[in-house]
C-alpha cells in the first residue's frame, strides 16, 4: 500500500486567521469560509494561510454586499417587517 498524508484544516485555523485579520465571525461563517476553500482550491498551490486569508475576504466582501433583510433572514430565518 503506498504511503498516504493529509493536512487537515479545521474552523479553528479559519477563525484564528479572521481573528489576526480584524475580522470577527461566526462558526456558521467559519464553516461556509472552509466550505470555500473546499470547492474552489487550486490543486495545483493547495491550502495555505493566503488561501485561507483570500476566502476569508471573498466572503466577507460577498457577505456585506447582501440586502440588510436577507442577512438578517439568513441569520435568523426570519424576516425583517
Amino acid at each position: 500500500m503506498a504511503k498516504e498524508i493529509a493536512i487537515v484544516w479545521n474552523t479553528d485555523d479559519v477563525h484564528q486567521q479572521a481573528e489576526d485579520m480584524g475580522i470577527r465571525i461566526s462558526e456558521r461563517d467559519a464553516e461556509n469560509i472552509l466550505d470555500r476553500v473546499e470547492a474552489n482550491h487550486d490543486a495545483s498551490i493547495g491550502v495555505s494561510w493566503d488561501v485561507i486569508d483570500c476566502n476569508i475576504d471573498m466572503y466577507m466582501n460577498t457577505k456585506s454586499k447582501q440586502p440588510r433583510a436577507r442577512r438578517v433572514a439568513l441569520k435568523t430565518g426570519k424576516t425583517e417587517n
